[in-house]
């Protein structure tokens, strides 16, 4: 199409021959023929030039198209600034488009006002200044460059479940403390986040003491601050900048959550980084920041060892070492990043030596429960989970957005609880009461089992290190060559079997969900002391009624170590009293060796820890329980223990004694307390009702006991 532009020049020629007195009145001023064929091409021009004018085709005038020069029949925006995806000029010339300078933040007229070079907003791998589309919303599907495709909706699902475990000690032990649960929140409004009172005021929240939120007094040893410290900042500087409005005075933050007994983990994004970055985050060590978050993904792991000895040389290098790094984990369908260039099933290509600096999760995983239940699979059963060596991966429970469903809350919590990390992270409400009172009810009472659980998983973390074997084990390792298939369960060391609900109770089946025991043992469910016979599917329980228990079983011959109820994990307190959770098998001889250190230090690589192994021989007639002496030494090392036995009665007894190292002790007029530390003689109590067999009893650390069951 043939059109004219009016120009000032243009309008001064015309009115040399032509007095233009309307849009189709025109004065002649000669009458020559020749002006007449000058006047209708005069008259044609001007018509068309008034005509809506639609340089790309695309059947919109360039007057109402933001982008006139490049067909975009559906005129996508996606940084709704009105000038579309594809077209954005670069008005100022200083080598970024409109968008990409509306993203960053920067003036797009002013040639001094450039975006950080080196930033990646999307994290798909191109750097925003070679990027197309260097912002993608969140939850869309995305193409190899990060912009939004809905075309892009079929995603490949070749990943192994092949067993390729780490050479033994790969994977450090992390501190003792890192077990224990993860508080943190990120969203639009902030959840009251976004200040220093108020982030102080959710510490208190969960250590009961007054605030604005109210006591909600739960288990707890870390509290998470994300990217509310710096204003939200994406990019450098701002991105290393504390908000002086919002966050007056970090040291004294940090102060005042280290004398609840609380550790303290920051948010970083990598805008800028490099030799200042790393001084600005020394900046924060200083202050008292115990754990770094490096929420990016660079390709290869160079950003995190740097991060990692940087830490090291702060803290010292005989000291363990937490930061948290990204780790994607197939399959991975159901995340909200524009992971790997938009490849949701493509793996991460990290050095090994990341294996080195454990404890990594999964991204911004969508909290519904296709995302958890694809959870299980990638942190259980992928080679870019356990099966692959990475066995302190986890995920931002119950998923990053969304996660708001009640039934959801609970079933994402109780599997955390029982893997090797638990986090509460989203773009909604996190904290233990956001869900309402029966939530929060759940979540106490599978978060203080996961902390009077902590010896049983402390010993299988220096597994992790000593033997490379998870603490979460699939079913085609612990028990190959019986159903391998199987995804949706998994051992938590040798003597748990964990069954996530992993579906909304409604689409079970009479909300009955299936769970395979191994054969070649017996079974007990945990809570009601059923006990199974292996080599069998059964139906659990798992409507919304039930929905406070996790469907747990536990191996017969087991010997689960416990310690008291606590609030926070003080590595320098040691389990007191030991309560020995013992389930005897019917004919045979069972054990446990029980580990521990100073939970802090890396001696344990030069054997600086201890060992103490139970063993349980049992019969029909008797059970003997042998505890013995706690061999090797470590800084802190308790010179004395307290005991207390629970032995759980499987067959008929007619018990009329006890003995301890031969010598009868004497019946307890009630049952021993596990919470408390009694030095007193030693006991023994029965409940014939729940079928429990207790005894107490106090011993030195370098000493035999054995205790039998008449």
């Amino acid at each position: 199409m043939f059109s004219l532009i009016f120009t000032k020049a243009t309008v001064k020629r015309l009115q040399k021959r032509y007095v233009v007195s309307s849009l189709f009145s025109v004065k002649k001023q000669t009458t020559t023929p020749k002006s007449i064929v000058t006047l209708a091409f005069i008259l044609v021009t001007l018509i068309t030039a008034c005509s809506p004018i639609d340089d790309d085709g695309d059947g919109i005038a360039n007057d109402q198209d933001n982008c006139p020069k490049e067909a975009n029949i559906k005129q996508d925006d996606l940084d709704m600034d009105g000038l579309g995806n594809t077209c954005d000029d670069d008005i100022d010339g200083d080598g970024f488009n409109n968008e990409q300078e509306t993203i960053a933040q920067t003036d797009p007229q002013d040639a001094n006002s450039v975006p950080n070079i080196n930033a990646d907003d999307d994290r798909d791998g191109v750097i925003n200044s070679k990027d197309k589309c260097p912002n993608t919303s969140i939850g869309r599907s995305v193409d190899d460059l990060g912009c939004d495709a809905k075309k892009n909706t079929t995603m490949v699902n070749d990943y192994s479940d092949s067993i390729n475990l780490n050479p033994p000690r790969t994977e450090p032990l992390i501190p003792k403390w890192a077990l224990g649960y993860m508080q943190s929140g990120w969203g639009k409004d902030a959840n009251g986040y976004d200040q220093q009172d108020n982030f102080i005021d959710h510490a208190k929240a969960l250590r009961g003491i007054d605030n604005q939120f109210g006591k909600h007094k739960h288990p707890a040893d870390i509290m998470i601050l994300d990217m509310y410290w710096n204003g939200k900042e994406w990019s450098w500087p701002g991105n290393m900048t504390w908000d002086p409005l919002l966050f007056p005075n970090p040291k004294a933050m940090f102060d005042e959550l280290h004398a609840m007994n609380f550790k303290v983990m920051m948010n970083y994004h990598e805008g800028g980084f490099g030799k200042e970055w790393l001084n600005l985050l020394k900046r924060d060590l200083n202050y008292g920041l115990d754990i770094v978050w490096l929420d990016f993904w660079k390709n290869d792991s160079s950003m995190e060892k740097q991060v990692w000895e940087l830490i090291q040389e702060h803290q010292g290098v005989d000291k363990r070492i937490m930061f948290m790094a990204r780790h994607y984990a197939r399959p991975n369908h159901h995340n909200n990043e524009s992971i790997l260039g938009g490849d949701y099933m493509r793996a991460p290509d990290e050095e090994m030596i990341e294996k080195t600096m454990p404890v990594h999760w999964t991204g911004d995983v969508v909290g519904d429960w296709n995302g958890f239940a694809e959870s299980i699979e990638a942190i259980v059963y992928s080679e870019d989970g356990a099966m692959g060596g990475w066995s302190y991966l986890h995920t931002d429970t119950p998923g990053h957005t969304k996660g708001e469903d009640p039934e959801l809350a609970s079933r994402w919590i109780q599997f955390s609880d029982f893997s090797s990390l638990t986090r509460n992270h989203g773009t909604t409400g996190r904290d233990v009461w956001s869900w309402g009172p029966q939530v929060e009810e759940n979540s106490y009472f599978s978060r203080m089992l996961r902390y009077r659980l902590l010896p049983y998983f402390y010993t299988y973390c220096f597994d992790i290190w000593q033997q490379a074997m998870p603490l979460t084990r699939p079913m085609k390792l612990a028990y190959p060559k019986q159903r391998d298939e199987l995804r949706m369960q998994y051992m938590l060391g040798e003597e748990f079997l964990v069954a996530p609900v992993y579906k909304a109770a409604a689409n079970f089946p009479d909300n009955k969900m299936e769970v395979y025991l191994p054969a070649g043992e017996q079974w007990l469910d945990y809570w009601s002391k059923v006990l199974y016979e292996g080599g069998q599917t059964i139906t659990v329980d798992v409507s919304k009624d039930n929905d406070k228990y996790l469907p747990l079983f536990v191996k017969r011959g087991a010997i689960i170590p416990m310690g008291p109820e606590i609030f926070w994990i003080d590595p320098a307190q040691h389990a007191d009293p030991i309560t020995l959770d013992i389930y005897p098998l019917a004919n045979g001889q069972s054990s446990f060796t029980l580990y521990d250190d100073d939970g802090v230090s890396m001696k344990y690589q030069q054997n600086h820890y201890t060992q103490t192994e139970i063993t349980v021989n049992a019969n029909t007639k008797n059970i003997a329980v042998t505890v013995g002496s706690t061999k090797g030494d470590y800084q802190g090392k308790p010179k004395t223990h307290n005991y207390v036995l629970k032995i759980n009665l499987l067959a008929k007894y007619n018990i009329s004694q006890a003995l301890l190292n031969g010598k009868k002790i004497k019946l307890l007029m009630k049952k021993p307390d596990e919470n408390q530390a009694n030095e007193q003689a030693a006991g023994w109590w029965i409940d014939p009702k729940s079928k429990l067999l207790y005894v107490s009893f106090n011993t030195q650390s370098n000493a035999e006991n054995i205790i039998v069951i008449k």
